[in-house]
């Protein structure tokens, strides 16, 4: 209640800046967390390409490890929804993400 209760507040009065996507992200973690796949996907989606956005609007101190946690949550988000549903759609959707994860230079160093 209070994840969305901040963000119904960040979107109203400052729905451009860093910290609402954030918001987004982490109440879409939560959201992904319950299980519901669905309904955190595109928070999640969103609060990652808003942070890529605005990075540079972030505090140095935070940036990586805010961006790395929102990554971070859209593959675990991928990672159960593919254990739980491994239809051809989530196989897509997986397949895309990786692509964006490519275009923003964010996949895993090998």
């Amino acid at each position: 209640v209070l994840l969305r209760q901040a963000l119904q507040i960040r979107t109203e009065k400052i729905p451009n800046d860093w910290q609402t996507y954030y918001t987004m992200s982490l109440l879409g973690h939560a959201i992904q967390k319950q299980g519901n796949h669905r309904d955190a996907e595109p928070m999640l989606l969103q609060g990652v390409d808003g942070l890529t956005q605005r990075q540079e609007d972030m505090p140095g101190n935070i940036r990586s490890e805010y961006l790395k946690f929102c990554v971070d949550a859209v593959d675990e988000l991928y990672e159960a929804w593919t254990a739980e549903d491994g239809s051809d759609e989530v196989a897509a959707k997986v397949e895309k993400w990786q692509k964006s994860k490519a275009a923003m230079g964010m996949l895993p160093e090998d």
